[in-house]
């Protein structure tokens, strides 16, 4: 008999008085946002979906003000790129900088999203999307690879 699926992420943050729960159980990831001790909101839970492959591998990692919502997520072709959700016209693939494997780490309030993608296998650049835009590879500073950590309102990227 197959062993029970239990839960295989799960991260908190605090961001503009809301507690938000990633939580991916029994194979479905849900978006939990509740009100903080000091917040006077009611949230629901949101279904996220996937990219066409397993919902399972659906990751949240970010949100913004407006409850833009960035994270990775399986491929049909078996690669993990980055998306953008939001309530109004769901989860978009933002594509990848040539390699399988895209990873965004920040969003901010004008929905511009950073992290890191491979460029070939197992090496990673920085990037920045935006909807004007798409994704655009950073570089390094010298070296062989990159991350982006964070995006403040003004484009400023740590």
């Amino acid at each position: 008999m197959g062993q029970r699926p239990t839960v295989s992420n799960r991260k908190s943050l605090r961001k503009t008085g809301l507690l938000v729960s990633i939580t991916a159980v029994f194979g479905v990831l849900f978006l939990l946002l509740k009100p903080s001790p000091d917040a006077r909101q009611e949230y629901e839970v949101t279904l996220l979906g996937s990219l066409g492959g397993d919902e399972w591998r659906t990751i949240a990692t970010c949100l913004n003000n407006n409850g833009d919502v960035a994270g990775y997520s399986g491929t049909e072709a078996k690669e993990t790129h980055g998306f953008i959700w939001n309530a109004s016209s769901g989860m978009r693939d933002i594509g990848s900088l040539g390699g399988s494997w895209t990873q965004p780490e920040d969003i901010n309030d004008n929905a511009w999203v950073v992290g890191h993608a491979y460029v070939e296998e197992k090496i990673t650049h920085a990037f920045l999307w935006t909807e004007e835009e798409g994704m655009i590879d950073l570089g390094t500073l010298g070296g062989k690879e990159s991350v982006a950590k964070g995006i403040n309102n003004a484009g400023v990227i740590v």
